[in-house]
């Protein structure tokens, strides 16, 4: 803490020294006297009101309100523990000169809970100093009494429909009658919602910060409305306290302020019995039970026969049962006839293994059975996060499954076990069956192989009849689990697998039709990216710094929580940029590394896998690579390990000289996945301005990253009340980490020189994965509907282009992220047309065209389209305004043009066309 201390003073002084102040290191630069203060009598809890002050600069810096500073407080317990460190902002009338007073209404927001307190009264410089930190004589607390004010936020259950036992895992639908008893009305417009707390008997809490459901209408004090809660029962059996509350999002948990809260009631969580979850096990120690009791058997007798396959029993029902905890993970309802489908490629399975040599076959059943178990639980995990099953070639990122560990931590349930546990019992059954001596039972066999061939051909049948023209289309699903709803997860990965193993081995040619049409793709939309307008060159021979933010979504700017900002800096750096706000996320299975490929090279990542492992070996045509062919130098950096999506060949492959990774980082406090962002900006600063001008830079950022289960305490500053310690609360103290280390970093920059000459290009990589429910609705200011979710997936862009005032401002184009590289090229001067780029110039004639999405979705100013299936008529068509649906007619040429659009993205990956494309475009031009 010392360390970091002095760098902010110094930050500080260096600041001070710029704007002309006086030298701000020198003794008595800082200090502050309160001369007068009257409080307001009395001072009630959770209330906000103003306070006479008188504030004298003893110190020889100025306090300026054009240099951010402002008054504000501190609340201290009696015995000098900090309970609010960054009270409400007040802004000074103007500057206050050494020596000089200021008198004016201070706001002030009182504690929640009645007590003694200490009340400090500060001046903050924001982002770099409160001014009692360095004050040689700071001043002292008062000593304040907070009596309990109204009860603003109390409520009491009148009626609960909730029983005393539960089913573990279970998510349930509770009526309950709810009265209002506190001063205030429950409106539709504030974020009040139903939740609870779960307890052990003990009192540990198990989850403090349950589901929540919104109050359904307007309630009056003393009025009564009747709520459908949402209530998810713990994973684990066992004796629980549940107690409900109410919460309003942002100002606090009804139970702080209610002296009477609702009490706790036992309730007694029972394992759950489910043929999904359950039924492979029961069906293992079935076949584990007939064998044990068939050795005691005269060899030949047909109870020792029918044990002989035992083990072809248990891997059929086993596989086909555990494929239901896929689908109900993902919430999707099997479709029509996929029961007999799931079946019947477990029946394929087991069918194949039966024709093994009976001494092997048994332990290979079991190991196919561990294989497919495994694959089915990283299913689960997956569509946690990601609403869908994983593929092949996401598999082949398995190795870093070891730097994501607390993710996948967080995404595993107790009751997860339950796919693994009928192996043991499988084991046994393999074993076991190896010592039943039996003469060769070819009759039986037969009988069993042509009991699995009819389950087998009945399920190919079930496909076949039920949708005949759609039964080889699953190409044209844009998300796996519409054909994991169809055919199950098992029969996906097959498929799934085939595809893998066809693309690797018999990979279609690319014939010279196909790479014309792609070509000439590219020329028809040379307009739309090429160096046009009054931008293109604006920035020539200026530095290029590019930040990718990890997990920042477009509403963190701007958004406050109990009127403190998450991003201040960022908030101020939106005055001074071009600021897209209506960029979308364009990200798929690759999430960061996409974002990467996106940008740097604007291609769109392929439906499944990362192309980072797929193509990281490409030919590409990057911003970094074609400015470090104008004599830029060119670099990367991560605090990461470079092996990480496979960022030691994909940097160099996008034209990045120099890639600095976590070695060439002094370590520091960890936060998200690696070295904190302050850490990671501060070592940046000295790295950017020894590197030789001019450069590109691209910096990838870690803290802001999921799951967000805590963030460091020396480091929080946002007082989040009833969000703190959540995930969401988290996020939130982690984008405002970023933010101060942003402010730093432009700070440092203005120090050195720097800033006057480089382009500085802030976006966010993707999106930070909660879940789309009515508590992150209402943090994005968006309607919780299906299109709203895809309005909501937005990432931040911002570009400040240093001597052009004329260009900043907010800009509400829809774009993408591929978007970026055609232009920033623009702006330094590069004219993108001959480039083989898939995104606009959006400072020169973008045109409106559909922005593509995840799972076939996308938008344009009009319209956004949101695919379920290949037909246009299984997707829905939406006005972007309003969210009306609209006829799905209206979507029918925009579907076209995104297609066309993924196919040609998909074409220059498969075949490597990037710089061939760029080739034959240049020839064509020189050409005519």
């Amino acid at each position: 803490m010392p360390v970091i201390a002095t760098w902010i003073v110094t930050a500080a002084s260096l600041v001070a020294a710029v704007r002309g102040e006086v030298a701000a290191d020198t003794p008595g630069a800082w200090d502050l006297e309160v001369v007068a203060v009257k409080l307001p009598s009395p001072l009630l809890t959770g209330s906000e009101t103003t306070t006479r002050l008188v504030l004298r600069n003893r110190g020889s810096v100025a306090w300026s309100p054009e240099s951010n500073f402002r008054v504000a407080y501190h609340w201290l317990t009696p015995d000098g523990r900090v309970v609010v460190r960054d009270g409400l902002r007040t802004d000074l009338v103007g500057k206050v000169p050494a020596g000089e007073e200021v008198s004016l209404d201070a706001r002030l927001l009182t504690p929640t809970a009645p007590g003694d307190y200490l009340l400090q009264w500060d001046v903050v410089c924001e982002g770099l100093v409160w001014v009692s930190e360095r004050d040689p004589t700071p001043p002292v607390p008062v000593a304040v009494h907070i009596d309990r004010g109204p009860l603003t936020h109390a409520f009491t259950t009148v009626s609960s429909a909730m029983p005393a036992f539960a089913v573990s895992g279970e998510r349930r639908t509770v009526s309950m009658l709810l009265r209002n008893d506190g001063t205030e009305p429950w409106t539709p417009e504030r974020p009040i919602n139903v939740s609870y707390h779960w307890t052990r008997s003990d009192g540990t809490v198990v989850l403090f910060e349950g589901a929540r459901t919104r109050i359904p209408s307007e309630v009056r004090p003393g009025g009564e409305v009747w709520v459908a809660a949402a209530l998810e029962i713990p994973d684990r059996v066992g004796r629980y306290r549940l107690q409900w509350d109410m919460v309003e999002d942002g100002v606090c948990w009804f139970a702080d302020r209610d002296p009477t809260p609702e009490r706790a009631i036992a309730v007694i969580v029972l394992p759950e019995l489910s043929l999904a979850r359950h039924g492979a096990t029961a069906v293992a120690l079935g076949c584990l039970a007939l064998v044990i009791v068939a050795r005691r058997r005269e060899p030949g007798t047909p109870l020792r026969r029918v044990a002989r396959l035992s083990d072809i029993v248990w891997i059929v029902l086993a596989l086909a049962m555990k494929q239901g905890t896929v689908l109900g993970e993902m919430g999707s309802p099997p479709g029509e006839g996929s029961g007999w489908l799931i079946l019947g490629g477990a029946a394929g399975i087991g069918l194949v293994l039966l024709f093994l040599h009976e001494k092997a076959r048994p332990w290979l059943a079991w190991l196919v059975g561990a294989f497919v178990s495994v694959v089915l639980l990283a299913d689960v995990v997956y569509a946690r996060f990601f609403g869908d099953v994983i593929s092949l070639i996401s598999i082949g990122a398995a190795r870093q499954a070891g730097d994501v560990g607390a993710s996948i931590a967080s995404l595993l349930r107790g009751r997860d076990a339950w796919v693994l546990a009928d192996l043991l019992p499988g084991a046994l059954v393999a074993m076991l069956i190896g010592k039943l001596r039996e003469p060769a039972d070819r009759a039986g066999r037969k009988y069993a192989a042509a009991l699995l061939m009819l389950l087998t051909v009945a399920g190919a049948s079930a496909l076949v009849l039920k949708r005949p023209g759609e039964a080889t289309s699953f190409e044209q699903v844009f998300k796996s689990e519409l054909v994991v709803r169809r055919i199950g997860p098992v029969n996906f990965h097959c498929w799934d697998a085939a595809g893998y193993l066809r693309a690797r081995l018999f990979r279609e040619p690319l014939t010279a039709s196909r790479q014309n049409t792609i070509v000439d793709w590219f020329e028809t939309h040379r307009e739309q990216r090429a160096g046009a307008g009054p931008w293109f060159g604006a920035a020539s021979g200026k530095n290029l710094l590019m930040i990718q933010v990890e997990s920042m979504q477009g509403f963190v700017l701007g958004y406050k929580v109990d009127g403190q900002e998450v991003t201040p800096n960022l908030d101020r750096w939106k005055a001074r940029s071009a600021w897209f706000s209506a960029v979308t996320d364009q990200t798929s299975q690759g999430r960061t590394s996409d974002a990467e490929l996106a940008t740097q090279v604007s291609l769109l990542p392929p439906l499944r896998g990362a192309a980072a492992f797929r193509y990281g070996d490409h030919r590409f045509h990057g911003i970094a690579g074609i400015l470090g062919g104008r004599g830029y130098a060119t670099l990367s950096a991560v605090p990461f390990d470079g092996n990480f999506w496979n960022r030691r060949v994909t940097h160099p492959a996008y034209g990045f000289n120099t890639s600095l990774f976590e070695e060439a980082f002094e370590p520091g406090p960890v936060v998200g996945w690696g070295l904190n962002d302050r850490d990671f900006l501060r070592q940046m600063l000295p790295k950017l301005a020894a590197t030789r001008k001019p450069f590109c830079a691209l910096l990838i950022t870690l803290s802001n990253h999921h799951p967000f289960s805590e963030f460091p305490r020396e480091l929080e500053e946002l007082r989040l009340g009833s969000l703190e310690g959540t995930r969401f609360g988290n996020y939130l103290h982690t984008m405002h980490l970023f933010d101060k280390a942003f402010g730093e970093l432009m700070a440092g920059l203005e120090e050195r020189g720097m800033l006057d000459d480089t382009v500085v290009v802030l976006w966010g990589d993707h999106a930070a994965g909660f879940p789309w429910d009515a508590t992150f609705a209402r943090a994005t200011g968006i309607r919780m509907t299906e299109p709203g979710y895809y309005i909501a997936d937005r990432v931040p862009l911002m570009i400040h282009v240093p001597g052009a005032p004329e260009l900043n401002g907010e800009k509400t184009l829809r774009a993408g992220q591929i978007d970026v590289a055609p232009t920033l090229l623009a702006l330094m001067g590069v004219d993108p047309a001959p480039y083989a780029f898939l995104g606009r110039n959006l400072l020169g004639n973008p045109g409106d065209v559909p922005v593509t999405q995840q799972y076939g979705a996308w938008m344009t100013a009009q319209h956004l389209y949101v695919a379920s299936g290949p037909g246009l008529t299984d997707g829905g068509c939406f006005d972007v305004a309003s969210m009306e649906a609209l006829p799905v007619d209206a979507c029918g040429a925009g579907r076209l043009a995104a297609r066309e659009l993924i196919d040609v993205s998909r074409g220059v990956l498969r075949w490597d066309l990037q710089v061939d494309v760029h080739t034959e475009l240049s020839g064509r031009r020189d050409g005519n």
